[in-house]
């Protein structure tokens, strides 16, 4: 689709967009795959058009897909446990990881908005 196309359908969003992508490279990467904000074929056409680094782009996908493919692994594991046995222990647990899942995702979501 080219940068040209995206801008005329954008306007400045997306110049502002690739500048905060260019600024924090693979970090941001990574945190936008780990708490996907938009849906990811949006930010892939935002990502290829923007002043990013394809190693940059790839490594940040790398990094930010593997913890939440985990982290959901981890939790369907922890909801089977606390369904199939229901004990204080397998509720608690399960209730703690998506917890924890949730306030990462508001950290990185208000990090992200600080820059």
């Amino acid at each position: 689709m080219g940068r040209g196309a995206l801008e005329r359908i954008s306007g400045s969003r997306l110049g502002q967009l690739s500048r905060q992508l260019a600024k924090r490279g693979t970090i941001a990467v990574a945190v936008l795959r780990l708490v996907p904000i938009a849906p990811f074929a949006t930010f892939n056409l935002v990502a290829g058009a923007s002043h990013l680094k394809f190693w940059q782009f790839m490594v940040g996908s790398l990094l930010g897909l593997a913890p939440g493919l985990g982290a959901i692994t981890f939790l369907s594991g922890t909801l089977r446990a606390a369904i199939s046995e229901p004990s204080w222990e397998n509720v608690a647990i399960a209730a703690a990881a998506g917890l924890g899942l949730t306030g990462l995702a508001h950290f990185a979501k208000r990090w992200l908005r600080s820059g």
